[in-house]
């Protein structure tokens, strides 16, 4: 028989696996670096479906590339119906705001766990589309500290 703080060990590990599922990305075009792994609740094989009128979460772990005094959050929406890529409004551009972990600045190689909340309006209509998110390190286009691409769908 286990003893009981071993026994309890196990078993909180076991609920943090089953919270935590990774969700399966795509590395960016842009050459930046993957994030160490991408959690979108509810979706561990793309497409993931987000249901109108409600928002994407995302928890995205990565690690720092530089030193980072700001990191931005953008994201970008490509669907076959709109041929070319459109940038989304985040409630919360400044990902500083939310870290989990930490905060900025970020030292390089530190880890650091960002949460994206992305709302997705019931007037859209129900497809398909790719989704690209990024942060961008220190006010510099140049500067991504990481970025992936993940397929979704809206549902009603």
């Amino acid at each position: 028989m286990l003893p009981k703080s071993v026994a309890l060990l196990v078993i909180s590990c076991g609920i943090l696996v089953l919270a935590g599922e990774k969700t399966k990305v795509t590395k960016c075009t842009n050459g930046a670096q993957l994030p160490i792994e991408v959690n979108i609740p509810g979706c561990s094989t793309p497409p993931c479906a987000i249901k109108l009128g409600e928002s994407i979460s995302a928890y995205v772990n990565f690690t720092a590339p530089l030193h980072t005094y700001a990191l931005k959050a953008k994201a970008i929406a490509t669907t076959s119906i709109i041929p070319f890529p459109v940038d989304y409004p985040l409630p919360q551009p400044n990902a500083c705001k939310a870290l989990t972990n930490t905060h900025c600045p970020l030292e390089i190689n530190e880890p650091a766990q960002y949460k994206l909340e992305m709302p997705i309006s019931d007037k859209f209509p129900s497809l398909d589309f790719l989704l690209r998110i990024y942060l961008e390190a220190n006010d510099e286009k140049d500067n991504i500290a990481t970025c992936f691409e993940v397929l979704c769908k809206t549902v009603n």
